[in-house]
Formats: C-alpha cells, sequence, structure tokens
C-alpha cells in the first residue's frame, strides 16, 4: 500500500505500533539524477511504503541529500543520512537497509 506524504507514513507508523521501518535505494527514471528510495514497514501481511525520488542535490519527500562520488559523479544516497532523517523523523524507530537493487 503506497503512502503519499510523510506524514501519513508516520501517522502509519505510529498508530501500527511500528518498531522497524526497512530503507531500500532504487534506481528512478523520474528522479533528476534518476536514483530514488524507498521506507517501508510490514503490518497485518501488507507492505506500506513511501516512494522517494531525487529531485535536484535532495529527495522531494524526505530532503535526504543526495551525494556524488568518483570522477563520473555516481549520485547516492548515504546510509547515514537516512539513519540521521530516521532518528530526527521517527525517533525510536530502527532502520533496516534492504540491498536488492
Amino acid at each position: 500500500m503506497r503512502v503519499q506524504t510523510l506524514e501519513n507514513f508516520k501517522e502509519q507508523i505510529r498508530s501500527f505500533s511500528v518498531k522497524m521501518v526497512y530503507c531500500r535505494f532504487e534506481a528512478d527514471p523520474q528522479g533528476d539524477p534518476p536514483i530514488g528510495m524507498r521506507l517501508y514497514f510490514y503490518h497485518e501481511g501488507e507492505v506500506h511504503y513511501l516512494a522517494d525520488y531525487a529531485s535536484g542535490e535532495k529527495l522531494k519527500i524526505t530532503e535526504i541529500p543526495i551525494r556524488v562520488h568518483g570522477s563520473r559523479k555516481e549520485p547516492y544516497i548515504s546510509e547515514e543520512d537516512v539513519k540521521s532523517f530516521i532518528g530526527k523523523e521517527l525517533a525510536g524507530i530502527t532502520v533496516s537497509f534492504d540491498f536488492e537493487i
């Protein structure tokens, strides 16, 4: 089930007493650069997720910065930035990273 806004995502986490969210980085053709992220959790057999994509130097919804590395300036999202965001916006929630892309 897609959650459209960060506020709705946070509200669902509180109402379902979620203790862990998962983060998945992925290519996203809507993004500029073409990179994105999903934050998601499971509740009663359903996956609830917030899809976010790059818009310039940050993700559009969460405003997590997009970083670049290497001579080709490959975009990436830092795990530390995601952890910091989760700690600030979703205090008490653990984040686990999903590496399947």
